[in-house]
Order: C-alpha cells, then structure tokens, then sequence
C-alpha cells in the first residue's frame, strides 16, 4: 500500500522565515503551521497540547464523543494522522458552556506526538535557489560546448 495524497498549505502561507512547520511525529506528514496555534496553554491525555485553528492531513473520526474535561464538557472526535494513523488529540464539535464556546470547530494537538520543524522552504527562498541553479547550469553547459 503507498502512501495517501498528502496536502500543503498554500506556498504563500510558508513565506514567513519564522513560521515552523507542525508536523506529525510518525511519519512527518505536514499538520500545521506554527501561526496557526491559537494557544500553548493547552493540556491533552499525554501532556502538553496546542489549541490550533486549522489542519490539513489529519482523519477525523466520525465517533462524537461526549467528554467531561477540567473547563466543561464537549462533543468532540478523536483526531488521527492521515498517514500514519498515529494519535494527534482531538476537534471540538460542541461546548455546552456559553464561555468555552471559541473552542468550537478548533482543534487540539497534542505535543507528544507531533514535532516542530523550522521553516526553510519560503517560495522566495525556493525561487532564489531554482534561479541560481539554472544560471549555474546555463554557465556549465557554454563551457561544455
């Protein structure tokens, strides 16, 4: 079995040098980036957890869940890596109290099983280094001649 067609965000999105790239610590699948971690002050079953806006390359299982948690309880579904199926953490569906309400449709990622890995693919980057290439390659192939 290959692998499932894996999603980027839009290259645009990778510009900024200082944005990291979140991603999943089993088979290194992109999940997120590091601008869109809404906060750090999260926790999950193994620890440590992102609260984060969006994410690509993730299953969601169909299962709702009602769980009771330190803030209130929620309607949420586990959250897989598409990949790898490894366990990411969760996505909230339904807050039943009125000031948790922001964490509907967010999801929570948890730190044990993802990595944070620098951003060193910014287009402008990638464009920089494809022109240089070619100008080498041009300068290569007029003195091969």
């Amino acid at each position: 079995m290959g692998l499932i067609l894996t999603d980027f965000f839009e290259p645009r999105s990778y510009d900024v040098e200082d944005t990291e790239v979140i991603v999943c610590d089993g088979c290194l699948a992109h999940l997120c980036l590091s601008s869109l971690v809404l906060s750090d002050q999260f926790w999950g079953l193994s620890g440590d957890a992102f609260l984060v806006d969006r994410l690509i390359n993730i299953l969601c299982e169909k299962q709702d869940l009602e769980t009771s948690m330190r803030t209130g309880v929620y309607i949420i579904n586990k959250i897989r890596c598409l990949q790898c199926s490894t366990k990411l953490g969760w996505h909230y569906k339904k807050s039943f109290k009125y000031s948790e309400y922001y964490k509907e449709g967010k999801y929570v990622i948890e730190k044990k099983y993802i990595r944070q890995i620098p951003n060193h693919s910014s287009t402008a980057r990638l464009t920089e280094q494809a022109k240089l290439l070619k100008r080498r390659r041009s300068s290569a192939s007029t003195t091969s001649s």
